[in-house]
C-alpha cells in the first residue's frame, strides 16, 4: 500500500530498480520526469505529463485516495523515476474495479518492468477486493497488448476514435479486462 517499504524489481538485463507506492508527498518527482520526455514518449497516455494543470489535477486524485501509483526508481540514476503504474480506483457503479495505466521511460522498455509493475498493481487491487482491472490501449501498441494478455487480461472491445492524443488527434483504443475475483450473484447484487 501507499507508504509501504520498497521492494526490488530485477530487469531482464540484470539491473535492479526500487519499487514503492507513492504518497502525496512524493508528487514532486513527476515534473522532473515530464521535463525529460519527448512528446512522442507520452502521446497515448490518459494525461499530458507536460501539462502542469493536468498533472496537478491527476496528483490531487492521489491525495484524495482515488489514485494509487507504484513507482519504479533507478538507484544507479540518482533514484530517477524509471516508470510507474497508476491505478485509478472506480467510484459508484465502478467501485468494484480500477483502471490501470503504465508508463515507462524509453530506456526501461522491453525489459520486463511494465509486467512487474502491473503484477504488483494487480496484487494490491486483489488485496482491496476489487473484481476487475481495466486497461485502455492504443490499437497499434502490440507489445503492451501482448504483455497484458500474458498477464491474464482479455480483449473486450475496440472503440474507434475513443481517445485524443496530446496533439489533438483521435485514435482507436482496445479495452482489456483482467478478472481478479469471481463474486457470487448474491454478493454482486447485494453490493450494487
Amino acid at each position: 500500500m501507499a507508504g509501504a517499504t520498497e521492494t526490488t524489481a530485477i530487469l531482464n538485463d540484470g539491473r535492479e530498480l526500487a519499487l514503492a507506492w507513492l504518497t502525496p508527498g512524493d508528487a514532486g518527482i513527476f515534473p522532473q520526469l515530464a521535463e525529460s520526455l519527448a512528446p512522442a514518449d507520452t502521446a497515448h497516455l490518459s494525461l499530458d505529463l507536460k501539462n502542469p494543470a493536468q498533472l496537478t489535477r491527476w496528483l490531487e486524485s492521489l491525495e484524495r485516495g482515488e489514485l494509487l501509483i507504484l513507482a519504479a526508481r533507478d538507484p544507479e540514476e540518482n533514484r530517477r523515476l524509471s516508470g510507474y503504474c497508476a491505478l485509478r480506483l472506480g467510484r459508484g457503479a465502478r467501485a468494484h474495479m480500477a483502471q490501470v495505466e503504465t508508463f515507462l521511460q524509453p530506456p526501461y522498455r522491453d525489459l520486463g518492468l511494465g509486467s512487474t509493475l502491473i503484477k504488483e498493481a494487480a496484487g494490491l487491487a486483489a488485496q482491496r477486493k476489487l473484481d476487475y482491472l481495466e486497461a485502455e490501449v492504443h490499437v497499434e501498441d502490440r507489445a503492451l497488448i501482448d504483455a497484458l494478455k500474458n498477464l491474464g487480461f482479455e480483449l473486450k472491445a475496440i472503440i474507434e476514435n475513443y481517445r485524443v492524443d496530446c496533439a489533438g488527434e483521435p485514435y482507436d483504443v482496445i479495452i482489456l479486462l483482467k478478472r481478479l475475483s469471481y463474486p457470487s450473484k448474491k454478493e454482486f447484487l447485494y453490493r450494487y
